[in-house]
């Protein structure tokens, strides 16, 4: 879970505003950066991190396959998990716009490094552990 939450904070938080500002300059919009922004894009991050890496922790001993399949496919479920808790709060209407598409696209990957990333972590520590 720490792995989960450390990798969360760093791929979902950093990685996942600094795709959301790409985004904004390949629209034209302005890229707003504030403190109060930046941190809460890291504390959802982290929140969700942990979140994946029990997700993870659950896939891995479940499949005991190939850590970068179990880690593309708890990016993607942590991805659906998120856009339908989005969608039943009622703060995303779907509209099938090329942008709405591309920037779903965009976090879907975000979502995807964070598992394969999570998952290689994972891995290491474990086999380090397995060596002593």
């Amino acid at each position: 879970m720490l792995i989960g939450t450390v990798s969360g904070i760093f791929i979902l938080g950093v990685v996942g505003r600094a795709a959301s500002a790409g985004i904004a300059l390949f629209t034209g919009n302005s890229i707003n950066p504030s403190l109060r922004g930046a941190l809460e894009v890291v504390v959802i991050g982290a929140c969700i991190g942990a979140i994946g890496g029990i997700l993870l922790f659950v896939f891995r001993n479940v499949c005991r396959g190939n850590g970068l399949a179990c880690g593309i496919i708890a990016g993607l479920a942590l991805f659906i998990f998120s856009t339908l808790f989005v969608l039943v709060n009622g703060k995303f209407a779907f509209n099938m716009s090329f942008m709405q598409v591309f920037t779903l696209s965009v976090v879907a990957a975000v979502f995807m490094i964070y598992g394969i990333f999570t998952s290689k972590l994972i891995m290491r520590f474990n086999g380090n552990r397995r060596n002593q």
